[in-house]
């Protein structure tokens, strides 16, 4: 599976080195941990980064390393897309909704919402809307067939294109900036067709909080705090992941200020997004 690599501008506001003492940056905001020698700033909802003190060199690794994954999309409708998730200039954009039967496409996103399964396949949504190097996510799954052959397609996730006609989210990708190796923003698994055809079971979401796709039955939402899309359902793709973007290096300079932190909410059963800003504090 893909590993983080640098997934956005690794440049933010501000340069230079206020005061002496310590080279290290100093902030308050979010939910606060420690891990070695760095600090873990993490959102869950719309907050303010407040850094009172700048690194001193941020190029030698005292700088801000960031994960910013937006939130996921669900099915249907076009208000189901996930929300974009923004700090500083770092934007994700939210995961595209899951088409159904006859109706529009899956939607484009972070990543795309899976195609939907009536009455010969509808498109699947494509991904990296933002338009950024490297993508920010990937497209969903055409559906296939018709009649009683149908199967809808899954939702893309931040690693992995979602796999056709019934199949798995795409994968999302791990990241190690809280500590511990962790998938964000996986796709939602597409769903089944309800009939007496003997169809396969519906996709399971992808690795990073992706919902699974069920039917008969409801199926799963995405995971809230990873971004992941919204499970299929009855001839509906999965919901797209929400976008995300990071660096893997603690070479972001930020001067001291106040920064604005919005994370993205999941769109109709999606997860929620999250923004993770960590730094070298001893």
């Amino acid at each position: 599976m893909p590993l983080l690599g640098t997934r956005g501008s690794g440049s933010a506001r501000g340069f230079g080195f206020a005061g002496g003492g310590s080279p290290f940056i100093e902030a308050t905001g979010g939910t606060v941990t420690e891990s070695g020698d760095y600090k873990i700033h993490k959102f869950l909802s719309t907050d303010t980064f407040v850094v009172t003190k700048e690194a001193k060199d941020a190029a030698a690794g005292q700088g801000l390393r960031y994960l910013v994954v937006a939130g996921g999309g669900g099915i249907y409708s076009t208000s189901l897309r996930g929300g974009t998730s923004t700090w500083n200039s770092i934007s994700a954009t939210g995961g595209g909704y899951g088409a159904r039967e006859s109706q529009s496409p899956g939607a484009p996103g972070g990543s795309g919402g899976g195609g939907g399964g009536e009455p010969s396949g509808v498109p699947a949504g494509t991904g990296n809307a933002g338009g950024y190097t490297p993508p920010e996510g990937f497209p969903g799954g055409n559906a296939a067939g018709s009649g009683g052959g149908r199967t809808p397609g899954a939702g893309g996730g931040a690693g992995q294109a979602g796999q056709a006609a019934g199949g798995n989210g795409g994968n999302g990708i791990a990241s190690d900036i809280t500590g511990s190796s962790i998938y964000y923003a996986g796709g939602g698994g597409g769903g089944s067709h309800a009939g007496p055809w003997g169809q396969p079971p519906a996709g399971t979401g992808g690795l990073g909080g992706g919902g699974n796709g069920t039917d008969p039955g409801p199926q799963t939402n995405g995971t809230n705090g990873l971004g992941g899309g919204k499970g299929g359902a009855t001839d509906a793709g999965g919901g797209g992941a929400g976008g995300l973007r990071a660096i893997s290096t603690y070479t972001t300079a930020i001067a001291t200020g106040t920064y604005p932190v919005t994370v993205g909410s999941g769109g109709g059963g999606g997860g929620s997004g999250v923004i993770v800003l960590a730094y070298k504090f001893k």
